[in-house]
């Protein structure tokens, strides 16, 4: 019996891949369909004895649709982009069919989107077909949450260069897509007159994660290096006005973005910047400070029960998990300026518990 010679395939990024695990994990759409119709793959399969998966796969006829999901199926491998694949680059459809496809695939698209590190997955996701025809499907809309945290996140991503170079027009159709989503919070922060970009960019960050934590977190950066433009603090005599104003601004910032004071309290408190990092200016380093004040006033203006209830999670919380593991905070419950005068009752409150 002759042996088989076991030649690799490559896939994404060059990748030379010789079992079916490196298959998967590197899997290529454009990549394995032209392995699929010269034959390459079926021949690759037998010479690691997957016959069963070679026979199946030979039955396939590349033009018929859904072929691309089945040989997914058949290889176990993620197929969230084989629908997207087979419209967009193998069979060229009108505008009117696109748009159908669209109004039941794109839920499955950002999902698989979502999880995808695939550039060529990712290239059709932030084509300008595929962003133009989206926003003409959910224009309108009332967007399930996940939904809308799939789009933001989709957009986050690009338009701060975590999954490529951005370019104008994508940028342009990601902004205005996240603009229908968003809508509403885009709306409340332009009654505050606020620019239209830096609101739209705001609301996206608020959304661009379905961990809160980090919406929080990414808010808080850009209130830190937008509003100490908006307000130069010590640069006339009127710096004492202006700081009350930013801090009035990142209190209605907070109140209108994040209603759940408990996870505001903790998200705020636990993001601490660290004051040698380079883009860590005075201007900043004043306008965090601003924030950390903000989230307090947002607070303090809660119910005492609920403030009762927001201090007494946080420490017991603090005190079991994130101080054991060394977290730091933005400033102690100890320290809290008298100012806040229902923090600190119910926190005196609490100390005689």
């Amino acid at each position: 019996m002759a042996k088989k010679i076991k030649f690799p395939l490559v896939l994404r990024n060059g990748q030379r891949v010789y079992t079916m695990e490196e298959l998967r994990e590197y899997f290529h759409l454009e990549k394995i369909y032209e392995y699929f119709c010269n034959g390459k793959l079926t021949e690759w399969l037998e010479n690691r004895y997957y016959e069963e998966e070679a026979k199946q796969i030979r039955e396939l006829d590349p033009q018929k649709e859904g072929a691309m999901k089945k040989l997914c199926g058949i290889l176990a491998a993620e197929d969230a982009g084989a629908d997207l694949f087979e419209k967009y680059r193998l069979k060229p459809c009108t505008d009117e069919e696109w748009k159908e496809f669209l109004k039941t695939s794109y839920g499955d698209i950002l999902e698989g989107a979502s999880k995808s590190t695939d550039p060529e997955y990712l290239g059709m996701v932030y084509s300008p077909r595929f962003l133009d025809g989206l926003i003409q499907v959910v224009a309108g809309q009332k967007l399930p949450e996940k939904t809308r945290t799939l789009i933001n996140k989709l957009a986050y991503g690009y338009l701060t260069g975590q999954t490529g170079q951005p370019d104008g027009e994508t940028g342009s159709l990601l902004d205005k897509l996240c603009r229908f989503v968003n809508l509403e919070g885009f709306l409340v922060l332009l009654v505050l007159c606020m620019d239209e970009k830096l609101a739209s960019y705001m609301v996206l960050s608020r959304y661009s994660s379905d961990n809160e934590f980090t919406n929080i977190r990414r808010v808080n950066f850009i209130v830190c290096t937008s509003l100490s433009q908006m307000y130069p603090l010590g640069s006339s005599d009127d710096g004492f006005e202006q700081y009350e104003a930013a801090e009035e601004m990142a209190a209605k910032l907070y109140f209108l973005l994040f209603p759940d004071g408990n996870t505001l309290f903790r998200g705020v408190m636990l993001d601490v910047y660290d004051q040698e990092s380079p883009w860590m200016t005075e201007p900043v380093m004043v306008m965090y400070e601003i924030t950390t004040s903000a989230m307090l006033d947002v607070v303090n203006r809660l119910q005492s029960e609920t403030i009762r209830e927001i201090l007494r999670s946080y420490r017991e919380d603090y005190q079991s998990v994130y101080e054991p593991r060394g977290y730091k905070t933005r400033i102690s419950l100890n320290d809290i300026p008298e100012r806040y005068t229902r923090i600190l009752s119910v926190l005196q409150e609490l100390e005689k518990e």
